[in-house]
């Protein structure tokens, strides 16, 4: 019954949340150093810490959700009309919103959520990670083929020792040791860039982030610094790394 529904029937006479297919936010994800070629950072390129050294990443995961679109006229904050069930050990249902996204390196497009509100946006906001609420739920129970929080999405995201989702997964290899280190994160991080769009009628909403690699990395010795240093500088440097292009 939605008129924003793609599968909108005017002859419709159930409000059926569940079974509109509505427009999409589009996420289009750049992975970004300026040090390389086209700009663009693939797995096993080289990049150089604090100390000059040589490091490249061999997993670089980051778990995201909750995007919402601030409206420009008003400053009020749209969240998508898309919720999902997720499942606790006992099969109790959890409802939240369901727009979750995983940017990994040589990913660079996925559709998060559908979209019903029209209008003019100048910002967007997002967290790194995910709520409380749901964070100890299953992955098993979410039946959705590919869904972000299930065991069969992009990228496994759920660490089976402290049976929770994790934020972040970045394994880094030091090519002239030999030295792997892998930093797992699990914070909830809120981000918000501005971002100027217009909602249309009858399309697709794209969202353009960039992650600079650079900045993510910033002031980061591997061979100096302490894994716990390394972490609280990777966690604040999330907060400017990112940006909308």
């Amino acid at each position: 019954m939605h008129p924003r529904a793609k599968n909108f029937s005017p002859e419709a006479d159930q409000d059926q949340n569940d079974v509109c297919d509505y427009y999409e936010l589009q996420l289009q994800m750049q992975h970004y150093a300026n040090t390389l070629l086209d700009d663009t950072l693939k797995l096993g390129n080289w990049l150089y810490d604090a100390n000059s050294e040589p490091f490249y990443l061999s997993t670089m995961n980051v778990l995201a959700g909750e995007l919402h679109l601030i409206q420009a006229s008003d400053g009020a904050e749209i969240k998508s009309p898309e919720s999902a069930a997720f499942f606790n050990s006992n099969s109790t249902p959890t409802y939240a919103e369901d727009n979750f996204f995983i940017s990994k390196p040589e990913s660079y497009a996925a559709d998060i959520t559908g979209w019903t509100e029209l209008g003019d946006f100048d910002r967007l906001r997002f967290h790194l990670g995910i709520p409380d609420a749901i964070r100890k739920t299953s992955p098993a129970l979410v039946t959705e083929q590919n869904h972000p929080l299930s065991t069969s999405g992009s990228a496994y995201m759920f660490d089976s020792t402290s049976m929770s989702y994790l934020t972040a997964k970045i394994v880094v290899v030091q090519p002239n040791s030999g030295t792997t280190l892998t930093f797992d994160f699990f914070d909830y991080i809120p981000i918000e860039l501005p971002y100027l769009v217009t909602v249309q009628d009858g399309v697709n909403i794209p969202i353009r982030l960039r992650l600079d690699y650079l900045t993510l990395f910033n002031g980061i010795s591997f061979s100096n610094d302490s894994s716990t240093v390394v972490k609280d500088k990777i966690r604040q440097n999330f907060l400017t790394a990112f940006s909308t292009y």
